[in-house]
């Protein structure tokens, strides 16, 4: 990777991290509306060309050439209803319980709100293009809140880059960390899946699964769920597994350490989510 790739890759993430933490609502079907009749383009067209200037880049002069190089690969209209097709969504219910510091709830995304969905994406010349997503309408996922806090969430992210580990399952399975248990309802509904095994320390996160989503799914009869510190388990596990799935963590930037922590314990094959994407900050520390 050359100098002038790097310092685009480094202004891109840190314009874009900036962007979806402070004011990720900034692209609206008002906003939309008042360029494409101003400019004659398309709602797709529009749209990055209002993201970049959301995120401080100046598309048409001084970031020019970054926008062109990455923001075609970036920037996705995505169909909510294919999404909303997923069988977790369409068969798991979820009340607005509560246990300790944990509460199951609904969020969810306004018209045309960008968001994160897919891990980075390497292109030969040495570009990182993240994967960004947004509807044209509002759409509702469900979410553990901890503290207020959104830890774990079921969104068009976590569908995307679970797809392929879970294609994967196959016999006995085992992942640490339980959130909303994404994972165990799509890894156990494989019958290539003989059981799943879920790792969750905290004890409020059980008891809510257990009350309010376990009894909704197909094979509850394969899930087995140890409440106990996953590295520690790691540490001192003995049993065989087919993959091994780890999700112990919100988002890349916490996913590093914990990735650190598990790795000289990995055995057999062994997935972490959203790798792709940590595996930038994992070269840059």
């Amino acid at each position: 990777m050359n100098e002038e790739t790097d310092r685009m890759n480094r202004r891109l993430l840190e314009h874009l991290a900036f962007f979806l933490n402070s004011r990720p609502e900034d692209v609206s079907r008002d906003t939309l509306k008042t360029l494409t009749e101003q400019t004659g383009l398309t709602e797709e067209e529009a749209y990055p060309y209002l993201l970049a200037a959301g995120m401080e880049l100046d598309a048409a002069a001084a970031d020019r050439r970054l926008f062109a190089l990455y923001f075609p690969k970036m920037v996705h209209r995505l169909d909510a209803e294919e999404y909303r097709q997923d069988p977790y969504y369409q068969n798991v219910r979820l009340p607005a319980e509560s246990a300790g510091g944990w509460q199951l709830a609904q969020n969810a995304y306004q018209p045309y709100e960008a968001f994160v969905c897919g891990d980075f994406h390497y292109e030969p010349d040495g570009r990182v293009i993240p994967q960004i997503g947004y509807f044209p309408e509002r759409f509702d996922y469900p979410a553990v809140l901890q503290n207020g806090r959104e830890w774990m969430s079921i969104t068009p992210n976590e569908i995307t880059t679970m797809a392929p580990v879970i294609a994967e399952a196959h016999g006995d399975v085992l992942t640490y960390g339980l959130g909303l248990g994404y994972f165990a309802y799509m890894a156990c509904r494989r019958p290539e899946v003989r059981s799943v095994t879920v790792v969750e320390n905290s004890a409020d996160a059980v008891r809510l699964f257990r009350q309010e989503i376990l009894p909704q799914f197909e094979q509850p009869q394969k899930l087995r769920i140890l409440q106990k510190d996953a590295f520690r388990f790691a540490q001192t596990n003995r049993e065989e597994y087919d993959l091994t799935f780890a999700d112990l963590w919100h988002d890349a930037g916490d996913g590093v350490e914990c990735y650190r922590r598990l790795k000289p314990y990995e055995r057999g094959c062994t997935r972490y989510w959203i790798y792709e994407t940590m595996r930038y900050y994992l070269q840059e520390s």
